[in-house]
């Protein structure tokens, strides 16, 4: 699976319409909904990959699957049966007590966690994420007239 290095306009607005829902979800405490627009994101991010069809002899389709690299493949479905696992144990009350319920939410922020910082990464390897910019690379002119523009606007 590849993603070109000029993905359309429509594809980065939807990204990052969602990665603002996933910033909210978080500071909301809304775990259901950080993994639903998780999944969206992945979803956006995997538009490229091949879906296989398994027919039998008459034709008739009777199974799918996506053919993604192995690698994303497998890290995003392990970090995703890591999170339902983590929330059906905190919705079930399969653990007793409020500290046990409480240690159960803490891992399942760490999985949510996990997930959203891998998916992250998998943008950063297709140059869909920021990148860092390393002070070494601006050169002491672009400085010093930046320093030039900002005093002369502190003087007005």
């Amino acid at each position: 699976m590849s993603i070109p290095n000029q993905t359309c306009d429509g594809l980065i607005f939807r990204i990052n319409s969602l990665w603002k829902k996933v910033d909210k979800a978080v500071l909301d405490g809304d775990y259901e909904l950080w993994d639903k627009v998780l999944d969206r994101v992945y979803g956006n991010l995997t538009y490229k990959g091949k879906t296989v069809f398994l027919k039998d002899k008459k034709g008739i389709i009777i199974s799918s699957f996506d053919d993604d690299e192995e690698e994303y493949k497998y890290g995003y479905s392990f970090l995703s049966e890591k999170v339902d696992l983590l929330k059906q144990l905190n919705k079930n009350g399969v653990t007793k007590g409020r500290p046990n319920k409480k240690i159960v939410r803490r891992l399942w922020y760490q999985a949510l966690y996990d997930k959203d910082v891998w998916i992250r990464r998998f943008m950063y390897k297709f140059n869909l994420y920021l990148r860092e910019t390393s002070v070494e690379h601006i050169s002491k002119d672009k400085i010093s007239k930046s320093k030039k523009k900002l005093k002369k606007g502190i003087k007005k």
